[in-house]
């Protein structure tokens, strides 16, 4: 196999073992992209879904709190302590339930006859009610409003005195930006959209969605409602896209200075080499006249120097031998002649 030959496999070979780190590195590299933005959606899920659970936790420890002070216990002044807690509070409604599940006052941003329709009604197999007098601080299943186009949540606590149960205090709360989603609100945005939902009923929902998404969902664990964040994948895509571009040009980086390589070395290496044959060729036919030129370094000029200083000792060498011929010659023909005379 000639040189040239060889020399041809090697660079395609580096070539493609380039190519193939610039291509493979890259891929990894947008698989890295693309995990991290998945990463940061579900991080973002999973925060949401914490700080959502610890403000229905917080809810609940005050709506506890409330419930065990002494003055919950005392149903007869329960009008001035429902004013007074719906008054100071984020809670638009609150109720006071006796043992046996009777509701016995009511107050709060309701009509007058929706609290006197309520009092004196047994609702002890509602589950707000039941559990609150099983001793568990309880919140209800989201219920939809009509009157207000809102959602709200049922949290009840019981009320003991002395350890003895006396009810249970049953507070109303609509699910809203200053009651429960406040803190979700920096999670949306133009890329990104944050929904909470229950079952199928969408609690809660902002921010701009795409058709094409990152989406993550979590569970709040004291609710089991769901947090879902959708994250828009256009920039993700653009770069995705940019990352392509630098791809190709990459690889096209690498195949231009390979090819560059290749012709600087055909033209200091093989160029050369090729020359040298050539003058050899000349050689073994006689041409001792041949010349020799050799550039592009300092070896290959002094090669080419004593290239040419051979074939000008040859030549030389190659005259003196046919001058000596021609002398033989004729003091041959001499000697024949004097040998016939």
């Amino acid at each position: 196999m000639k040189l040239r030959t060889k020399f041809a496999v090697v660079l395609l070979l580096i070539t493609a073992v380039l190519s193939g780190a610039v291509y493979g590195g890259l891929e990894v590299y947008k698989d890295r992209v693309v995990e991290q933005n998945r990463e940061d959606v579900e991080e973002t899920a999973t925060l949401s879904a914490r700080q959502l659970d610890a403000t229905v936790e917080d809810r609940k420890d005050f709506v506890g709190f409330v419930a065990s002070r002494p003055d919950a216990a005392r149903f007869n002044r329960s009008d001035r302590f429902l004013t007074e807690f719906v008054d100071n509070s984020r809670f638009f409604a609150a109720q006071m339930v006796d043992a046996n599940g009777t509701i016995v006052d009511f107050h709060g941003d309701v009509t007058q006859d929706v609290q006197q329709e309520s009092i004196g009604l047994n609702v002890g197999d509602r589950p707000y009610v039941a559990n609150a007098l099983d001793g568990e601080v309880f919140v209800s299943e989201p219920e939809y409003v009509n009157a207000t186009d809102q959602y709200l949540v049922i949290i009840s606590a019981p009320i003991f005195d002395d350890r003895e149960l006396k009810g249970a205090l049953a507070t109303a709360l609509y699910l809203e930006d200053r009651t429960f989603f406040g803190g979700l609100a920096p999670v949306s945005g133009d890329d990104q959209q944050v929904t909470v939902s229950a079952g199928q009923d969408t609690l809660y929902q902002r921010g701009e969605r795409s058709d094409d998404v990152i989406e993550v969902s979590r569970t709040v664990e004291s609710t089991g409602w769901t947090v879902t964040v959708d994250r828009d994948r256009t920039n993700l895509v653009d770069q995705l896209g940019q990352l392509a571009i630098a791809q190709g040009l990459g690889i096209l980086l690498v195949m231009l200075s390979v090819v560059s390589f290749g012709v600087w070395e055909y033209r200091t290496t093989l160029a050369q080499t090729e020359k040298l044959l050539e003058g050899f060729s000349a050689l073994q036919a006689g041409s001792f006249d041949h010349e020799l030129t050799l550039a592009n370094a300092e070896e290959w000029e002094q090669i080419s120097d004593g290239f040419n200083a051979l074939t000008t000792g040859l030549a030389s060498r190659e005259s003196e031998i046919r001058k000596r011929g021609q002398r033989l010659e004729v003091l041959n023909r001499v000697l024949r002649h004097n040998l016939r005379n």
